[in-house]
């Protein structure tokens, strides 16, 4: 054979073998459709419904089978979802929004402005008992003006009323006439978002994902949850790698993670703010001086790190440090015992008798720290803040309760500190726990009472502009910091272990899920085909 056939045979077979390696190598890596995620949990979920759901699990299943008007993304701000746009009238006291066009339930059955309607007036119904009740209950009424746009007046301006909008929008046809609490689709549910229900057992609801959401169809097969009897087992199957999920109930379970190949952890910084608020009422607890000398007696800093392991911030309020809301000149007081004993001093309390108490006109300073059982962040806590009093001079006495009875005292009054965690999404919470208005019947059952505070958060929920809005939370916060209703201590950050074939993935306060139409897993990773 000549010597140019034989060079041009050899290029020929080179090319045979080397292109589809290249070929391959290529598309390693890049966006496939399949694969399912398997999520471990011990916690049995209960119903799923967007306007009753309270469970954590239940509620992570009702962000992906339903969706809100609106959708909050990972640095707390508003965008459209099943609306895809809105205005306002000038006096803010009607909004109009223009929804999707062509959007279909899982069942085939297109979403208009009645779903909508339908589920705003469900959560007004106080007979439904809807948490989102009393974020809602400014609303006046919901009208259908066209097939796809809905107009809600209210009874006062409500700047947060878009936020909470992302409640997921129930199908009037399944519900409507129905016992809405008691209804068979709160079991095998259907909504209009990413994934849609398919089956459900005692150890495991299965979803598949939906081939014509809006986002565009999901890259993910499926999404399973598997319920067991504890954490332990939960545990012991993500050792076996049966699991791509779990959630951290504690931050020693990063350790854990970290041990296992293949495995990652998020850790997106949580929406509740950790506070041993006090009982404002109480003779000991009520002056000013002494609720600041309570913040500098508490280190922070070592609770961070021996409870925590570093797995989050220390707190200086109420709002989280994620949102625009935030004031970034407050900073969190620093521990300073000598500075704590200086107010503690000017306020009339020091150790008279030599026995290492703090008291004034007879009476010791102590008080008793109720803290929900079973919770061991909190129960960690309490302890180090109980011994950090007591090296001021101060009794604290630490009340594992159960959550009912926790949620009684609290309710009734008759508590003198509670360690517990209040949810600050939107700066409008804030009214609910810290406006006098809401000391009879509402949630300050703190009796936490501040002129400027009411001020202010009166302004801050009717100003629409968010500019203007934004400083006067600015000022809420030097207010609420200067006259604190507790000790301010830490947001933890919120731990998801998972599987590390999946990419694409943004896990953030908002919710685990925000993207999950994006997350995939590239085909030669994939493990269920």
């Amino acid at each position: 054979m000549p010597l140019f056939r034989i060079t041009l045979f050899l290029f020929l077979i080179f090319l045979i073998l080397i292109l589809p390696v290249q070929s391959y190598s290529k598309t390693r890596g890049q966006k496939e459709y399949g694969d399912t995620l398997i999520i471990g949990n011990f916690v049995k979920p209960s119903l799923i419904n967007p306007i009753l759901t309270r469970s954590t699990i239940s509620a992570m299943l009702k962000d992906l089978i339903f969706d809100g008007l609106i959708k909050v993304d990972e640095k707390l701000q508003v965008g459209p979802n099943l609306a895809l746009s809105w205005d306002h009238s000038r006096d803010g006291l009607y909004w109009r929004f223009y929804l999707r066009k062509n959007i279909r339930f899982h069942d085939g059955v297109e979403l208009t402005a009645k779903d909508v309607k339908f589920t705003l007036d469900s959560i007004l119904d106080q007979k439904n008992h809807s948490p989102y009740l009393n974020l809602l209950d400014g609303i006046r009424r919901v009208d259908v003006k066209e097939k796809n746009q809905v107009e809600i007046e209210l009874k006062y301006p409500m700047a947060s009323l878009i936020f909470y909008l992302d409640v997921g929008i129930l199908p009037k046809h399944l519900f409507a006439g129905k016992d809405i609490a008691n209804n068979e689709y709160n079991y095998h549910p259907v909504g209009s978002g990413p994934f849609k229900f398919s089956t459900r057992s005692e150890k495991e609801i299965v979803l598949k994902r939906n081939e014509h959401h809006f986002l565009g169809k999901p890259y993910l097969e499926g999404i399973v949850v598997k319920t067991f009897g504890n954490q332990s087992i939960v545990w012991a199957q993500l050792m076996k790698k049966n699991l791509d999920l779990v959630f951290l109930g504690s931050p020693r379970g990063y350790g854990i993670i970290e041990r296992i190949p293949d495995y990652r952890v998020h850790s997106p910084l949580s929406l509740y703010s950790y506070i041993l608020a006090f009982n404002n009422g109480e003779n000991h607890l009520e002056m000013r001086k002494v609720r600041q000398a309570l913040n500098y007696a508490v280190n922070k800093e070592k609770i961070l790190e021996k409870v925590l392991l570093e797995r989050g911030l220390i707190s200086s309020g109420t709002i989280c440090p994620l949102s625009w809301a935030h004031n970034p000149n407050v900073k969190p007081y620093p521990y300073d015992p000598k500075k704590a004993l200086e107010l503690f001093t000017s306020a009339g309390w020091m150790d008279s008798d030599g026995n290492h108490i703090l008291d004034r006109n007879g009476v010791e300073f102590e008080f008793t720290i109720s803290i929900v059982k079973g919770d061991n962040v909190s129960w960690k806590t309490a302890l180090h803040v109980q011994q950090q009093l007591l090296d001021i001079g101060i009794m604290a006495k630490v009340k594992p309760l159960s959550f009912h009875t926790f949620e009684k005292s609290l309710l009734t009054g008759r508590f003198d500190a509670a360690l517990l965690s209040i949810i600050s999404d939107d700066p409008d919470k804030n009214y609910a726990w810290w406006h006098s208005s809401q000391i009879n019947g509402g949630f300050n059952v703190f009796s936490y009472k501040n002129k400027k505070v009411d001020e202010l958060l009166d302004r801050g929920r009717v100003t629409l502009d968010v500019e203007k809005r934004k400083k006067i939370y600015h000022q809420f916060q030097r207010e609420i910091h200067e006259d604190p209703p507790g000790i301010f201590l830490f947001w933890r950050d919120y731990l998801i272990g998972m599987h590390k074939r999946f990419r694409g993935v943004k896990v953030s306060p908002a919710g685990i899920f925000s993207n999950v139409n994006e997350w995939y897993v590239p085909r030669e990773e994939q493990k269920y085909r």
